[in-house]
This record gives structure tokens, sequence and C-alpha cells, in this order.
């Protein structure tokens, strides 16, 4: 699968932005599929440019950062999950726009 979204932890939220630019319309169904897995998020451009990119954030709610029995960093889990399902949203929308 090729990657659509880049991640990370920052300042007590976890940070999603999409990797390529996209038209309006794509862009806004992305956005709402950054809503759907309950984040906070916002299209935009940059000046000259005609294609969108989705930025979207949620507050990590972890007091610490402990490991569970499983020896994995929940933090880490929860950031990958949300990125899975945003990666399988992005993926069918480019490709079903592929006309």
């Amino acid at each position: 699968m090729a990657d659509y979204i880049k991640c990370k932890h920052d300042n007590g939220f976890f940070v999603f932005d999409t990797i390529e630019k996209y038209p309006e319309d794509v862009a806004a169904d992305i956005l709402d599929e950054f809503v759907k897995q309950d984040l906070e998020a916002i299209i935009y451009k940059t000046s000259g440019d005609h294609l969108f990119q989705v930025t979207g954030r949620i507050r990590e709610n972890y007091v610490k950062l402990i490991l569970n029995e499983a020896h994995t960093d929940p933090v880490l889990n929860k950031m990958n999950k949300i990125k899975e399902a945003l990666e399988y949203s992005i993926q069918d929308l480019v490709l079903n726009n592929m006309d």
C-alpha cells in the first residue's frame, strides 16, 4: 500500500497530515475521513497552488507512556491504528477518483 499519511506525536497531540495534495472535492472527502476518526481537521492550500492538503490532530489521552503487557507503547498503537484506518480510506478515495 502506498503511504498517504504522515503522523507524529507532538506536544500531547497525534498529528496527521496528507503527504500528497488533492483536488478540493477529494480533499473534502478526506476531511470527512479525518473527522470519522475523531480528529480536529482542516483543509488547506498554499498560495498559488490549486491543490489541497488535509491536516488533523487528536489529543493524546494517556497520562503516562507505559508499556502494556505485550510490551508495546499504547500511544504508538493508537497512532498507528488511526493512521492505518486513514490510509485505507484515502486509498479508496484516491483510486475511486482516478477517472
